[in-house]
């Protein structure tokens, strides 16, 4: 009850609430091994401490959750994890291209990116 609660409060803004909630909540999924409902747990908690500023909090519950996603093959809560790694970068100024990439590349969503698109551009006109 406490995840549901803990994601519900993180949708509508209410971070602090939601944070409460969630860390109780992934002491228990820790306990009972639940490995796989803890990632989606800490993908809430990683986006209320980026947005609440705490961005070295953030930065490593978002590298546990995405370990944790890729060895429990669950994209979908992987390609979040890799989106707040993005966004810490960005906002730690990091000006290289391809700066905090190494998650990328080590789940091989880096080539899926990196590849060409499958169909042609529309070509527009005078171009």
């Amino acid at each position: 009850m406490a995840r549901l609660l803990g994601v519900a409060a993180s949708t509508i803004g209410a971070h602090e609430l939601s944070a409460a909630f969630l860390d109780h909540s992934i002491s228990e999924l820790r306990a009972q091994g639940r490995l796989g409902v803890l990632a989606q747990s800490l993908t809430s908690q990683m986006l209320n401490q980026l947005l609440g500023g705490d961005w070295p909090s953030a930065m490593l519950v978002a590298e546990e959750c995405e370990r944790l996603t890729r060895e429990t093959q669950q994209p979908r809560w992987q390609s979040a994890a890799l989106s707040i790694l993005a966004a810490l970068a960005g906002l730690r100024g990091g000006r290289e291209p391809g700066a905090g990439a190494g998650p990328l590349r080590a789940s091989g969503c880096w080539a899926a990116s990196r590849s060409p698109p499958t169909s042609p551009r529309p070509s527009t006109p005078g171009a």
